[in-house]
C-alpha cells in the first residue's frame, strides 16, 4: 500500500470500487450476525449525543431562518393538496382534539378574532350579502327554517337579549343618540344627513357643553337643535347643528333661533360618507 496520503485514499477508493458487491454482502452479514450489538450502540450514542445534536440542529435553523422558510414555503405550495388531505384526514380521525384544541385557542384570543371578524365584515360587506341574497334565492325552504330557528331562539332568550341591548346602548348612549337622530333626519327628508357622532362631541366642546341659548352647562344633557328645522327641509349636517338643552330645544320649536347662531363650521371629524346613488 503506498505511503503518501493522498496515493492511500486513492487506492482505498479504487479497491471499493473494485470489490463493491464483495463489500456489500460482507457488510450485510455484519450486520445480520451483530444487529442486537448495533442497535444498542446506536441507542446509546444518540442517547449520548442527544443534547449536541439538538444545540446543533438550534444553532442551524436560527443561522438559516429564512432559507428553511423558503423551503417549507416552497414544499408546501408544492404539496398543498397531500397537504389537505393528510390534514383533512387528521381532523377527521380526532374531532375531541381538534374541537379542544380550537375552544383552547378562541378564548385565549377571543379580542383578536373579534377585531378579525369586524375588519373582514367591513371590508367584505357587500360581497357577504350578495353571497346570502344568491344562496337564499337558491334554498328558499331554508330561510324559512333559518327564520324559523331565529324566532324560538330569540324567544327562548327574550331576557338575555334586553339585557344585553340595554347593556350595549349604556355603553355606546352618544352614538345611539345620533343614530336616532340621523333615521329622524332621513324620515323628514333631509337634503343633507351626515353629521356623525364624533362630529356631535366637537359641537359640545366647542359650546363648553353649554347650551346655546340660555348658556347654562349641560355637559351629558344637551340636544341637537337644527337651525333650521327638519321640517322645513334644513339639513342634519355641521352646519345647521347646535346644542342646546332640552328646554330651550322645545321652547325653540320649530321656529327661528332666538338669537343670532353661528354654528361650527369646521371639526377634526369627518363627515360621514354619502352612499352612491
Amino acid at each position: 500500500m503506498p505511503e503518501d496520503p493522498e496515493a492511500t485514499r486513492a487506492y482505498q477508493r479504487a479497491y471499493r470500487e473494485e470489490n463493491r458487491e464483495k463489500l456489500n454482502a460482507y457488510h450485510r452479514a455484519y450486520r445480520r450476525k451483530n444487529g442486537k450489538k448495533l442497535r444498542q450502540q446506536g441507542r446509546e450514542r444518540r442517547r449520548k449525543n442527544h443534547e449536541k445534536k439538538l444545540k446543533q440542529e438550534k444553532e442551524y435553523r436560527e443561522k438559516n431562518a429564512d432559507k428553511l422558510r423558503e423551503q417549507g414555503q416552497e414544499w408546501r405550495e408544492k404539496n398543498r393538496e397531500h397537504l389537505r388531505e393528510v390534514q383533512g384526514a387528521w381532523r377527521h380521525n380526532n374531532p375531541e382534539t381538534v374541537r379542544q384544541s380550537q375552544k383552547k385557542y378562541s378564548d385565549s384570543h377571543q379580542d383578536e378574532i373579534r377585531t378579525k371578524a369586524r375588519v373582514y365584515d367591513r371590508a367584505h360587506r357587500a360581497e357577504k350579502r350578495a353571497y346570502q341574497q344568491a344562496y337564499d334565492a337558491r334554498h328558499p325552504e331554508k330561510v324559512e327554517v333559518r327564520k324559523e330557528g331565529k324566532r324560538r331562539w330569540n324567544t327562548k332568550n327574550h331576557d338575555k337579549i334586553r339585557a344585553q341591548e340595554r347593556a350595549r346602548q349604556k355603553a355606546n348612549l352618544g352614538r345611539y343618540v345620533a343614530k336616532n337622530a340621523a333615521r329622524r333626519a332621513q324620515k323628514n327628508g333631509a337634503p343633507v344627513n351626515d353629521l356623525t357622532h364624533d362630529q356631535w362631541l366637537e359641537i359640545q366642546e366647542a359650546q363648553d357643553h353649554r347650551c346655546y341659548y340660555c348658556g347654562k352647562r349641560r355637559k351629558g344633557k344637551l340636544t341637537q337643535d337644527h337651525i333650521t328645522p327638519l321640517s322645513k327641509g334644513g339639513a342634519h349636517t355641521l352646519h345647521n347643528v347646535i346644542a342646546a338643552c332640552s328646554s330651550c330645544n322645545s321652547r325653540k320649536g320649530t321656529r327661528k333661533p332666538p338669537i343670532p347662531v353661528q354654528p361650527l363650521l369646521l371639526t377634526v371629524a369627518p363627515a360621514k360618507k354619502r352612499k352612491a346613488s
